[in-house]
């Protein structure tokens, strides 16, 4: 008999985490996907390049204002996903993040990753519990319980000049 050592907090993703990937709109086991218009992406991605050193950049919180594009985008993705608006976000550029729940927050809420990339390959979105990944797709907002899920990104890789991953992730309060 084989034992299957499941991932835990703190192992890098890979592809052997995952049987199942999702690449466009979705609704199972609690994750929930869907594509945003490129053009209500223009000004958040601006905003965002302008602002996030390329890869290795800290995170940091695009809601310190109560407007502006990423405020704007936050409470259109929360919307649609019919959850209560964002209190906060982080963005991070072109890190690969370990597994991880995230227990910072002063209050329960949910995750609404929102995907910016371009010409890049990896960081993907892995449950390894689920084995479902998200792959990395440019405009993607996918709504999850990232208090009480692992999660992680794999590793990514810039494939042509000027490549690029922002994962934008809002936190709502339940």
């Amino acid at each position: 008999m084989t034992t299957v050592m499941l991932p835990a907090i703190g192992d890098q993703p890979t592809a052997n985490d995952y049987d199942v990937v999702i690449d466009g709109p979705y609704a199972r086991k609690g994750i929930r996907a869907f594509h945003i218009a490129p053009a209500d992406l223009e000004h958040a991605r601006a905003f965002l390049l302008e602002r996030l050193p390329a890869k290795g950049a800290a995170m940091f919180d695009p809601l310190a204002t109560t407007s502006g594009p990423l405020m704007e985008l936050g409470c259109f993705v929360a919307h649609v996903f019919g959850v209560n608006e964002p209190r906060a976000a982080l963005a991070h550029r072109d890190v690969p993040l370990p597994y991880h729940v995230d227990t910072q927050s002063p209050y329960m809420c949910l995750n609404i990753l929102v995907i910016l990339a371009f010409g890049g390959i990896g960081a993907d979105l892995v449950f390894p519990d689920e084995r479902v990944a998200v792959r990395t797709v440019d405009g993607l907002a996918v709504l999850f319980d990232g208090m009480n899920r692992l999660h992680g990104l794999t590793l990514f890789e810039l494939a042509a000049p000027g490549s690029y991953r922002i994962g934008l992730t809002y936190y709502c309060p339940i």
